[in-house]
């Protein structure tokens, strides 16, 4: 764990290699994240929690979430066309642009 000084400010940052590569993983700002903030942080990198992993799959949940959510809408859109009595050559041209 390294304590950086450049250009004024300070931070605290760890400096690990995953899988052959060596990454820079930045705990936080000085005076906010203290010693013993950035200890406990650096303790759970060291047992193989990885922040930047953490939200590649929170963003990839969150798309699967929308799309999903998009298509029941889209569903719901095509019962409720068929529902309302309009015409089947309407209701299947609307299907087909999905």
């Amino acid at each position: 764990m390294h304590f950086f000084g450049a250009s004024g400010s300070k931070s605290w940052r760890f400096k690990d290699r995953i899988d052959g590569k060596v990454q820079l993983l930045a705990i936080g700002d000085y005076p906010a994240v203290s010693v013993a903030k950035a200890r406990a942080a650096r303790a759970d990198l060291l047992s193989g929690m990885r922040p930047s992993q953490a939200r590649q799959e929170a963003r990839r949940t969150g798309l699967e979430l929308q799309s999903r959510t998009f298509a029941a809408l889209a569903d719901g859109f095509l019962i409720k066309v068929a529902k309302a009595g309009r015409a089947a050559a309407t209701a299947q041209t609307l299907g087909e642009q999905r």
